[in-house]
């Protein structure tokens, strides 16, 4: 009777123990999906992720993070917006990195990511991504003054990117005049030259790094903004052309300039209209408005259909530049 009792007794002892054993790690994880130190556990990215430019074009990444799991974070970076390659691991609880590095393109991202270290290795979440906007320039003021005669332009940064600011001037046919490189953060350039009858094209170009100013393409630079000079606004005004007869044509008009060297009148009469050039028949001084073409106008011109015809050109000139009205035309009954 006593064996049979002490049997029971072990029996009951032994079970009691087994039940009451505490849980070990494997068992709490099982048991617990959302522990963080559980290999398949779902860690959360940061929830911000920012930029700001440092001087010496040093890039400040930061971030926000309010869970109090992750023991730090995995920082890569792309230059060409595709390839991202490793640029260094964050400790916890650190929330910020300066990017020193200098490497810079239009294209540069950041990528971001939460780690915890667990057993097994490390469990990182997903990454969050960080396009770099340099932003660009625009324009603040473009005005063109005649006293003294300026083109002027102001421009501001929408950002606080170094941008290099390289002046060029379009004038005539010369093509491209480089004026000036600006790389001190300057927003306003101004030209002054001496008021003329050519047009002219004042260009400011940003461009984000110095290799791009180097070596430019047609369209390397990240924003332009510009400024105009148009000799349209200073043609003679009104032009009139009067047959008085056959010996004696009057042109007159409205002078619009008060800077011009003097008038330049040419003619053009061939046996075919379409044919030849014109000829210079008359220079006047500054401020004139009116020119009487005496030399025998329609002589030696054939009649067409029961016309003559022939044209005048009327151009105002200051040095080497000039621009007028061309193609008038004067018809003789015949």
């Amino acid at each position: 009777m006593n064996r049979k009792f002490l049997l029971i007794f072990i029996c009951f002892f032994l079970l009691v123990v087994t039940n009451c054993k505490a849980p070990t790690s494997t068992d709490f994880n099982r048991n617990n999906p959302n522990d963080p130190t559980f290999a398949t556990f779902t860690l959360s990215p940061p929830q911000t992720f920012e930029f700001e430019f440092k001087s010496n074009k040093s890039v400040l990444i930061s971030w926000e993070d309010t869970t109090n799991y992750t023991d730090g974070y995995i920082l890569k970076k792309s230059l060409d917006g595709v390839r991202f390659f490793l640029l260094d691991t964050v400790e916890y609880p650190a929330l910020e990195y300066l990017d020193e590095s200098k490497e810079i393109t239009a294209d540069t991202r950041y990528s971001l990511a939460s780690f915890r270290r667990i057993e097994t290795g490390l469990n990182i979440s997903d990454s969050l991504s960080l396009a770099i906007d340099f932003g660009s320039m625009e324009l603040v003021n473009s005005s063109y003054t005649s006293s003294p005669s300026q083109l002027e332009l102001t421009w501001e940064f929408t950002s606080g990117w170094p941008f290099i600011v390289e002046v060029v001037l379009f004038a005539g046919f010369d093509g491209v005049t480089y004026l000036d490189t600006l790389r001190n953060g300057e927003t306003s350039f101004t030209y002054t030259f001496e008021q003329d009858f050519e047009d002219r094209f004042l260009e400011a170009r940003a461009y984000l790094l110095e290799e791009e100013l180097e070596n430019p393409a047609d369209d390397s630079y990240s924003s332009r903004v510009g400024a105009e000079y148009y000799t349209m606004d200073y043609l003679p005004e009104n032009v009139q052309v009067n047959v008085v007869n056959e010996n004696e044509v009057k042109i007159t008009w409205e002078d619009n300039s008060d800077f011009e060297d003097g008038y330049e009148i040419s003619r053009k009469k061939s046996e075919l209209i379409q044919a030849g050039g014109y000829t210079i028949i008359g220079e006047l001084p500054q401020n004139s408005s009116s020119f009487t073409d005496t030399q025998s106008p329609f002589s030696g011109v054939p009649c067409n259909d029961s016309v003559k015809e022939i044209r005048y050109s009327v151009r105002v000139t200051k040095d080497d530049t000039g621009t007028g009205f061309s193609g008038l035309r004067a018809y003789l009954n015949c």
